[in-house]
């Protein structure tokens, strides 16, 4: 049963034709509000502003959550009233509303219609009892989920596809307040002129890859029409893939123009760091992978708590190993580290230092829009 954090009395679920489900104190009149129910009534993006803030590394702790116990995440956000100071349990989903609060978070209400007939207080306890164990369920599912435990299948059935081919999958999906049209738009020119180019990729390499030992070739256009030009199609289709399911979370945060510019300066500087380190002045460099890795640089600091899954064959099935974003991109940096020393000994076709000069540009967007957001 729902608990009230101030006064420790049993919370009433109540019921509204014209708001959330939300279960009140009958002694403060405080309401506990899952972020489910709370999405389709609250103002666009305001839900997912909250989730992040209350998310955010060093929030402070707030008081317990009425489900689980554990001490909530505060998060300040801002209306015409002046600030507006929530409390979010991440484990259970679950906000609390001090009295007034919700009316100040959720838009005005329609005219209010006849209430519907009270619940006998034996319904509303079994109710009650219900959602509470419901709630917990599904964190503590959420919880071994976040801590690496082994699913049996992805969240959607495409998922398989990227899965079994080695490609992390996005575990749920962040609400988005804007259409990713730049997404898409990169995403498409990247394919159109990717799959042009896969007819003579040799030819194309050399004459519009990025060479270190002539890197103004061209009046310096290799620097971007590299980013364009990809060594087969998988090397596309994977660019493609990483753009698609990660770019448009980023292009929610900075919005269209900025997510464009990430996108370029990212390119640039993968190319540039390939350029001073890698052994092969007169091997051209093709391929928006460090771009992408800005992206997803950005991405990974910007939602360490999101998860991403990975398939593997665990005897006669394939298994799928959930883990936080940010365990995903301390194996990545791994993996480039090993990759920047087999380049360094001319051992790899695959541009480590690409990687981690769009990774770089990437950490570098992501402090310099935390810093402006302060």
């Amino acid at each position: 049963m729902l608990t009230c954090p101030r006064c420790q009395v049993a919370l009433r679920p109540v019921a509204s034709d014209h708001g959330p489900r939300a279960f009140a104190c009958p002694s403060c009149d405080g309401r506990a509000a899952t972020l489910e129910s709370l999405r389709p009534h609250a103002r666009k993006g305001a839900v997912a502003v909250l989730r992040d803030r209350a998310l955010q590394t060093g929030a402070p702790e707030g008081p317990p959550c009425p489900a689980c116990g554990r001490a909530m995440r505060a998060a300040s956000l801002a209306d015409d009233q002046g600030a507006l100071a929530l409390d979010l349990c991440p484990r259970c989903r679950l906000v609390w509303f001090d009295p007034t609060e919700m009316g100040r978070f959720l838009p005005p209400s329609p005219p209010a219609v006849p209430p519907a007939p009270e619940l006998p207080p034996e319904a509303r306890v079994v109710l009650a009892t219900w959602e509470a164990r419901r709630i917990r369920e599904r964190a503590d599912a959420e919880e071994r989920f976040a801590e690496g435990t082994f699913g049996e299948r992805p969240d959607e059935p495409w998922q398989w596809i990227p899965a079994v081919l080695g490609l992390p999958t996005e575990v749920g999906e962040r609400p988005r307040g804007r259409l990713p049209w730049a997404t898409w738009g990169t995403a498409a020119i990247l394919l159109v002129l990717g799959l042009a180019g896969l007819d003579a990729t040799g030819q194309n390499a050399r004459a519009l890859g990025f060479l270190p030992a002539d890197p103004w070739r061209g009046m310096g256009l290799t620097w971007v029409s590299s980013l364009v030009m990809h060594g087969g199609l998988w090397h596309l289709l994977s660019n493609l893939y990483f753009l698609v399911v990660f770019g448009d979370d980023v292009e929610d945060v900075l919005g269209p123009w900025r997510f464009g510019l990430l996108f370029l300066v990212a390119g640039l500087a993968g190319n540039a760091l390939h350029g001073l380190l890698d052994p092969r002045p007169q091997v051209p460099l093709i391929g928006a992978s460090g771009a992408v890795s800005g992206l997803l640089a950005f991405y990974g600091l910007r939602f360490p708590r999101a998860r991403v899954a990975l398939a593997f064959r665990l005897w006669w099935r394939f298994a799928f190993l959930r883990m936080p974003v940010w365990v995903a991109m301390v194996l990545w940096l791994l993996l480039q580290g090993i990759g920047a020393a087999s380049q360094r000994m001319g051992c790899t076709s695959v541009s480590a230092f690409a990687h981690l000069g769009g990774f770089a540009c990437g950490v570098t967007a992501w402090a310099w829009a935390r810093g402006s957001a302060r």
